[in-house]
C-alpha cells in the first residue's frame, strides 16, 4: 500500500472555534450515509466533516463511499480487533487560563467523537473501543474531561450503546498539588494495571555515554525511583495494561511544539500510555561538562537549582516539606522567564527525551501484555491529529493557542509527525524524534521512507514547502529551539541552524 498522509484544513479556520457540545454531543450536522447513530447536531460541526474528508482523501474504502457500507478505517482495523485511542490531556486549566488556552494542549472531544464513530464501524463492537491517557501527576482528570468535553462522549456512548468507552485515566500514581507547589495528597493505584517492559541493551538510552543512567531526571519525581528503572543495560517502561491489550493503537494528539523535543504529536504523545511516569528519562542532570543535557551552559544558579530540585523531589507531603517546597517552586517558575531561562532539559541540546519517546513507541509496537517482546510488530499505530487549535511556544504545558483548522491523518503515526512538522513550518528531519523514527535499526520490520510518502493537502498532492506556505507563518517554537530548526520557506523567518549535525 502506498504511503499517504492527509492534511485537511477547514476554511476560514483562523476565526473558527470548536463546536459546543450542548445537547448535541459533537454529532455531525449532516446525516452521512455511513453514520452509525440517528441524532444530528443542531449547530454546525465542521470538525466531524473534516475528519471524514481526511479519511476520504486517503482513498480508504473508496468504492463504497457515499453508501451506508462505507467503512474507511476498516482498511486499518479488522472486525473484532480491540483499539485504544491515546489522546492528549496533559493537565487541567491552570489559573488565569481561558478555555481557548486549554485547547492549545488538550485533544478536543469533537475530534475524539468523530474518530470513535468510524472506529465503531471498523471493529463492529463498542466493547472493543476505549480512549484515554495518563496526564501529569497533578492533573485533575475530572476537570480535564469536563473542560475538553470528553465526559460528554462517555455519556453519549453509554446512552447509545450501553458501553463505557472512556475516558480512562491510565495513571497509577496521582498527586494533588496547589498552584503554588504544595502537595496536598498522593494516591497509588493498582500496580497490576502496569506492565513492565525492559528494553535493556536495545534502548536508545544505551547509546548515551556510560554513566548517563545515573543522571536521568524527570520533573517532580524522586531521582532515586527513576534510577530503579534505568541502569546499565536496564531500561524499564511501565505501560498501562489496557493499552497493551489492544490490537491497534490510534493516537489523537494535538498539533503543538514541545520545549524538550521540539515538536509533540503522535510520537511524543505516546508517553500518555505510561502508567508510572517515574520511569521517563526527560533529561540528564547538569550541563555538558557534567555529562548532562539539562541546559546549554552551566552557571552557578542553574547548577544549584538542579541540586536543590533533587532534594525537593525526595521530600514528603508534610507541613515542613511543603513549607520548603513552595518557595522553591515559585523561584523555579521565575527563573524560567526570559531567553536565559532555559533549564530542565527544555532546549534543542536535550539528547535524552527523544530517545525515551522512541523507546515507548517501540514498546507499543513490539511489547506484549505479559512483559515479553516480539521480534516483529504485533500491533499497529496510526494517528489522526487534532490541529483545529494547535499549540505554539513553550509546550506542552504552557502552549499558546494557534488556530490552524487542521486534521492530519495517516496509517503510520510516524508519518503523521513528518507532515505535522511541515504544516507547522519546519523541516521535519530537523527534529531527532522524527529523523530517528524512520530507521530500521530502531523499528525492525517497520522501517519508514518518509520522503517517498504522498502528502495530500485537501486532497491534492503537495510537497513540504507548499504545506508550510498554506499554513504560514510557522508556529512559534519553544525558545530553546528557535535557532536549531530549519524553516521550510522565507515566510517563516526563523534562523537556520543545525541540530546534532544535521545542516
Amino acid at each position: 500500500m502506498k504511503l499517504q498522509v492527509s492534511v485537511r484544513q477547514i476554511p476560514n479556520s483562523n476565526n473558527w472555534k470548536y463546536p459546543d457540545a450542548g445537547r448535541n454531543f459533537f454529532s455531525p450536522d449532516e446525516r452521512f450515509p455511513e453514520y452509525p447513530f440517528l441524532d444530528i447536531s443542531e449547530i454546525p460541526n465542521p470538525v466531524y466533516r473534516a475528519v471524514r474528508d481526511a479519511l476520504w482523501d486517503l482513498g480508504l474504502d473508496r468504492e463504497r463511499f457515499g453508501t451506508t457500507a462505507w467503512n474507511p478505517l476498516g482498511e486499518w482495523i479488522k472486525p473484532g480487533e480491540k483499539i485504544f485511542c491515546l489522546v492528549n490531556f496533559v493537565t487541567h486549566r491552570l489559573p488565569l487560563e481561558t478555555l481557548f488556552d486549554l485547547q492549545a494542549r488538550t485533544t478536543h472531544a469533537s475530534v475524539i467523537r468523530a474518530v470513535l464513530d468510524y472506529l465503531l464501524l471498523a471493529t463492529g463492537d463498542p466493547n472493543n473501543i476505549a480512549f484515554g491517557n495518563a496526564p501529569i501527576q497533578s492533573g485533575d482528570y475530572k476537570r480535564i474531561t469536563e473542560e475538553t468535553g470528553a465526559d460528554r462522549i462517555r455519556k453519549y456512548y453509554l446512552e447509545q450503546t450501553g458501553v463505557d468507552v472512556g475516558p480512562y485515566d491510565l495513571r497509577l500514581f496521582v498527586a494533588k498539588w496547589t498552584s503554588y507547589g504544595a502537595i496536598l495528597s498522593q494516591e497509588t493505584r493498582n500496580p497490576g494495571d502496569g506492565v513492565e517492559l525492559c528494553l535493556g541493551e536495545n534502548s536508545l538510552l544505551e547509546r548515551l555515554p556510560r554513566g548517563s543512567e545515573n543522571l536521568f531526571r524527570v520533573g517532580d519525581y524522586d531521582p532515586r525511583i527513576t534510577a530503579k528503572y534505568h541502569s546499565a543495560k536496564k531500561h524499564v517502561y511501565v505501560i498501562h495494561r489496557k493499552v497493551l491489550e489492544a490490537d491497534h493503537i490510534l493516537s489523537i494528539p494535538v498539533l503543538k511544539t514541545h520545549e524538550k523535543v521540539g515538536i509533540t504529536c503522535a510520537i511524543k504523545g505516546c508517553v500518555g500510555a505510561i502508567a508510572r511516569k517515574e520511569c521517563l528519562a526527560h533529561h540528564r542532570k547538569g550541563g555538558f561538562e557534567q555529562g548532562g543535557d539539562e541546559y546549554e551552559r552551566t552557571t552557578f544558579l542553574r547548577q544549584k537549582w538542579s541540586d536543590w530540585n533533587d532534594k525537593i523531589c525526595q521530600r514528603g507531603t508534610g507541613l515542613l516539606d511543603n513549607v520548603i517546597r513552595v518557595p522553591f517552586k515559585v523561584m523555579w517558575k521565575a527563573l524560567r522567564f526570559g531567553t536565559w531561562g532555559i533549564m530542565g532539559g527544555a532546549w534543542s541540546g536535550n539528547d535524552t527525551c527523544w530517545r525515551m519517546a522512541l523507546d515507548i513507541n517501540r514498546c507499543l509496537l513490539y511489547g506484549r501484555p505479559d512483559g515479553t517482546w516480539s521480534k516483529i510488530p504485533i500491533r499497529t499505530h496510526s494517528a489522526i491529529v487534532d490541529g483545529i487549535v494547535g499549540g505554539e511556544g513553550e509546550g506542552p504545558i504552557y502552549s499558546k493557542p494557534r488556530p490552524a483548522g487542521l486534521i492530519i491523518a495517516s496509517e503510520d503515526a510516524r508519518l503523521v509527525d513528518y507532515a505535522c512538522a511541515a504544516a507547522m513550518g519546519y523541516e521535519p528531519k530537523s527534529f531527532p524524534i522524527i529523523r530517528e523514527s524512520s530507521k530500521e535499526e530502531w523499528f525492525p520490520g517497520a522501517s519508514l521512507k518518509m520522503e517517498e510518502a504522498d502528502i495530500l493537502w485537501n486532497g491534492r498532492s503537495v510537497n513540504l514547502e507548499e504545506i508550510s506556505q498554506f499554513n504560514a507563518p510557522s508556529f512559534k517554537p519553544a525558545k530553546g529551539w528557535k535557532h536549531a530548526i530549519k524553516p521550510l520557506n522565507k515566510i517563516n523567518g526563523y534562523t537556520k541552524g543545525k541540530i546534532f549535525g544535521v545542516e
